[in-house]
């Protein structure tokens, strides 16, 4: 009695000082890892994201959102007997989806709005009902919270407190701010002005007036942003490049929260990532390299090969014929259960690697009529290897859309059984791809005696003249 006692004041928000992992673990079900790392992130919320965790995953699973070992079906029994058995395979599932989304995404946002709802820019002063507080609930408060700080933006620090690290001769400095929580940054920029349990806030300021904050915990910088979280300016980027060639950077690894408003090295100008590679290229450490130039890359290789992010995958050896022949490999060893996480893996690592490795990449496929041997050996639907493969390389698409129309015989690969064949008709008329063309390739695929047998004999011939008169009139208003 006591202990359901005790476990229910921590769901309430009765958070008592001490270790709260062993609750997670115990109680809630998960494995020591995640509840580790969820009281090492969140302190004294720990206790309530670990459950609102547990409820959100088993709501998504339940709604079939995300499936566990390609269940069509779970219940929510079912569900509660994997929590409590420590199941490994789905401990990693919850660590999975816990590292790829949710805790930065969700819960690091929201754990900024609990850690400053009661004090700067923006006060709350309600009590939080943890026990009934869910997830999206949460996040939905903290939405609400960060637009209102982000309104509310006072450009000038009137009492100025912390050490200047770093000056220009034009006016601007760094200022270390000695806390990673600073009110009077987040009213001055319209942000949470929170950084990293145990780290440091820096603010470059000009004036008393500060245009970025950056978060440095153990001399990692987790995020850098502008007014209201934004992306911070070009013209700050020459002071920016000082900071992080700086003796006490050691490397950057971004938060999740708004990543794509988030500071990137790939954002600075071409003579700063010149300086980086030249002086600090251990910063691109992990770091997505997407447009960086040829000549950069080769600067890169001839230094370190181990920086680019194919590296995971095809090791130190980044000659172009050993990536060509990996290429192959890779591919070849696709197959229908795997192809999302493999090939995807393969193309976003490639894209974030830079220009001179997708475009060897591009090549290949181009090349080995890659795309046209999966479809045939592998049972994929076509509008989805499509979307995939534009997703990451989006230079292919002019090489699809000729793949696919100019090719009269590819509908073969589709006419093994009818449904494929009508998931085919479904990708060629994909407007983002294929245009109009698309639709007048259907009507053609449709006429061919081979595909109106096989789609008679399976579906039947009312259903097939349906379909055909379908796409034929929309042809037509075209």
């Amino acid at each position: 009695m006591n202990s359901n006692k005790k476990y229910i004041q921590f769901l309430s928000g009765i958070l008592t000082e001490g270790k709260h992992s062993g609750v997670i673990n115990n109680k809630i079900g998960m494995s020591k890892y995640l509840s580790d790392d969820i009281e090492d992130r969140f302190e004294k919320y720990a206790i309530w994201v670990a459950d609102s965790y547990r409820k959100y995953i088993t709501k998504l699973l339940l709604e079939k959102v995300i499936t566990f070992n390609n269940d069509v079906k779970i219940t929510k029994s079912e569900i509660d007997s994997l929590f409590k058995s420590g199941d490994e395979d789905f401990q990693n599932f919850l660590i999975t989806w816990w590292q790829g989304k949710y805790r930065e995404e969700l819960y690091s946002y929201v754990y900024d709005w609990l850690r400053g709802r009661n004090s700067g820019a923006v006060i709350e002063s309600d009590k939080l009902d943890f026990k009934n507080l869910t997830a999206i609930q949460a996040y939905a408060r903290a939405v609400k919270w960060h637009r209102k700080l982000e309104s509310i933006q006072t450009g000038e620090i009137v009492d100025e407190n912390g050490d200047v690290f770093l000056t220009f001769p034009d006016g601007h400095y760094w200022i270390k701010l000695n806390s990673s929580k600073c009110d009077d940054e987040a009213k001055a920029m319209g942000h949470c002005g929170t950084g990293e349990k145990g780290g440091n806030l820096f603010s470059l300021r000009k004036d008393k007036r500060p245009v970025v904050t950056l978060d440095l915990t153990k001399g990692i910088i987790k995020q850098a942003r502008g007014k209201a979280n934004t992306k911070p300016k070009k013209e700050y980027h020459k002071y920016i490049t000082e900071f992080i060639l700086s003796d006490i950077v050691k490397g950057i690894e971004y938060n999740g929260y708004r990543n794509e408003d988030n500071f990137h090295i790939k954002d600075l100008e071409d003579k700063y990532i010149d300086e980086i590679i030249s002086k600090k290229i251990s910063l691109l450490n992990g770091q997505n390299l997407e447009g960086m130039k040829e000549y950069q890359t080769k600067n890169i290789l001839k230094k370190n090969s181990e920086i680019f992010p194919i590296n995971d995958i095809l090791g130190n050896d980044l000659s172009e014929e050993v990536v060509r022949n990996k290429i192959q490999e890779i591919c070849k060893s696709v197959n229908s259960s795997n192809y999302s996480q493999m090939l995807g893996g393969l193309l976003e690592k490639f894209k974030k690697s830079g220009e001179y490795f997708s475009g060897i990449l591009v090549d290949e496929i181009k090349k080995s009529n890659l795309i046209f041997e999966m479809l045939k050996d592998v049972k994929i639907e076509a509008k989805s290897l499509i979307k995939l493969l534009l997703k990451h390389q989006p230079q292919l698409k002019d090489y699809i859309k000729e793949l696919f129309l100019k090719n009269k015989d590819i509908f073969k690969v589709f006419a093994k059984d009818a449904n494929s064949l009508l998931t085919y008709i479904s990708t060629i008329v994909l407007r983002s791809v294929f245009g109009n063309d698309g639709l007048n390739m259907a009507v053609k695929v449709l006429e061919n005696p081979e595909v109106k047998k096989i789609i008679a004999q399976k579906n039947g011939l009312e259903y097939y003249e349906a379909m055909y008169n379908s796409i034929k009139d929309e042809v037509v208003s075209k």
